[in-house]
């Protein structure tokens, strides 16, 4: 669902008028069935320590990195996980071989989202990216009790070509009864291959599309800082807002494609979902 070339402010308001009934039909659900979840239990006497997550999100997001356009997009939250593995719409799968009170690491399989040709003007002449399976692991630590950081290595298994690697400092602070705040920095590195992928210009795409050819190697793709609001209700039950900006910086933002868009980059979504 594209908002097609307008500004941020008119694609956040798109969102919430298109999202409203939605989460107001989910808010109705929720409050004829909380009373009945409130009396379950919720130990686990397995000591697996399950978890269950369903909900969904809006969305206003560019409409490719390196954009100065945005779209609004839903987004479904599901995620499972128990003391061994997890798998989720956000983070994919994983299995924790490592696995403490503040340690947890090991193999994980996400998929990386490609880019159509068609999604905005400044793509034409430079083809589909083809999306696919990453595989490599991830160090989550929970070092202080507000404060955590994580790292994510990630390599292509065919069509999806590169190699990427987060790290992110997360700090959470309750606020007052049921809500609480999260603001989380981050970075990541991309190679010359994902570089290439997503912001190269090769010889032929620039006779198509009018760029100049650019050759990227590998750097620091972006810088990011996300402040995020969660609210508990009736025990089960969470409303988050998110809005995050991301720098486009190094060999990524030295593009020309992205130099006729934005380096500068906004997202901005609102979530309603069920744990237990």
């Amino acid at each position: 669902m594209s908002t097609g070339n307008i500004p941020a402010k008119e694609a956040i308001v798109k969102c919430f008028t298109l999202f409203r009934p939605f989460f107001s039909s989910f808010l109705l659900f929720l409050l004829f069935t909380a009373p009945v979840h409130a009396q379950e239990n919720t130990s686990s006497s397995d000591g697996l320590d399950h978890h269950i997550s369903i909900g969904a999100a809006g969305i206003v997001m560019p409409e490719f990195e390196g954009a100065d356009s945005y779209k609004v997009m839903p987004f479904p939250l599901i995620e499972y996980s128990n003391k061994y593995f997890f798998i989720s719409t956000l983070k994919g799968a994983g299995v924790n071989i490592i696995s403490t009170p503040t340690i947890t690491a090991g193999p994980v399989l996400t998929y990386r989202f490609g880019r159509k040709e068609n999604a905005s003007d400044l793509l034409k002449g430079l083809g589909d990216v083809d999306g696919g399976v990453e595989a490599g692991a991830f160090f989550n630590w929970q070092f202080h009790q507000r404060l955590g950081a994580e790292v994510t290595a990630l390599h292509d298994l065919g069509d999806a070509k590169g190699f990427t690697a987060d790290v992110s400092l997360t700090y959470n602070q309750p606020l007052i009864t049921n809500l609480s705040f999260a603001l989380q920095a981050s970075a990541q590195f991309a190679d010359s291959e994902y570089n290439k992928q997503f912001f190269g210009i090769t010889g032929k795409q620039s006779q198509r599309s009018g760029y100049d050819r650019y050759s990227p190697d590998g750097g620091i793709k972006h810088v990011s800082i996300k402040p995020a609001l969660n609210y508990t209700f009736f025990e089960y039950y969470n409303l988050g807002v998110f809005y995050e900006y991301k720098r486009l910086t190094g060999p990524a933002a030295d593009s020309p494609l992205v130099k006729k868009g934005s380096a500068d980059q906004s997202t901005t979504g609102i979530s309603l979902s069920w744990s237990y």
